[in-house]
C-alpha cells in the first residue's frame, strides 16, 4: 500500500465544498423556475451527481483480453504465457478498475454534502 496523503484529502474536501456551493446555486436557479422545494432539488441533484460521478470513475481494460493468447498460432508455452499475462492483469486490478482522481472525488464529496444537507434542512 502506498503512503496516504492527507494534503490531497484536504484539497478534495475543500473543492468538494466548492462543488456543493455550485450545486446549491444551480438548485436555487432551478427553484426560481419551478415549484419544487429547495430541499427536494438538492436531494435529486446530489443523488444524480453521485451516481454519474461514480459511474465516471470506473475505467480500465476488459478482462476478455486474457483469451487473446489462446488464439495465437505460436503456442510453445501457452500455459506459462497465459499465467504470466493473467498475473500482470490481476496484480493491480482494483487500481485500474477504480482509479479515483482528485477532481472526481471532490465532485462526489460536494454532491454528498448536498445530499446530506437535503436531509438536515427543516421542511
Amino acid at each position: 500500500m502506498g503512503k496516504f496523503n492527507f494534503g490531497v484529502l484536504i484539497k478534495c474536501i475543500i473543492f468538494g465544498v466548492v462543488w456543493a456551493l455550485i450545486l446549491s446555486l444551480v438548485g436555487l436557479c432551478i427553484k426560481n423556475f419551478t415549484n419544487y422545494s429547495f430541499k427536494d432539488i438538492l436531494f435529486l441533484e446530489g443523488l444524480i451527481v453521485i451516481l454519474l460521478s461514480g459511474m465516471a470513475l470506473v475505467s480500465g481494460g476488459s478482462m476478455g483480453e486474457s483469451f487473446k493468447i489462446l488464439g495465437e498460432m505460436n503456442t510453445e508455452r501457452p500455459n506459462l504465457e497465459l499465467k504470466r499475462f493473467e498475473d500482470e492483469k490481476t496484480k493491480n486490478i482494483f487500481k485500474r478498475t477504480l482509479s479515483i482522481e482528485r477532481n472526481s472525488l471532490s465532485i462526489i464529496i460536494g454532491a454528498f454534502i448536498c445530499f446530506i444537507i437535503s436531509f438536515v434542512m427543516p421542511v
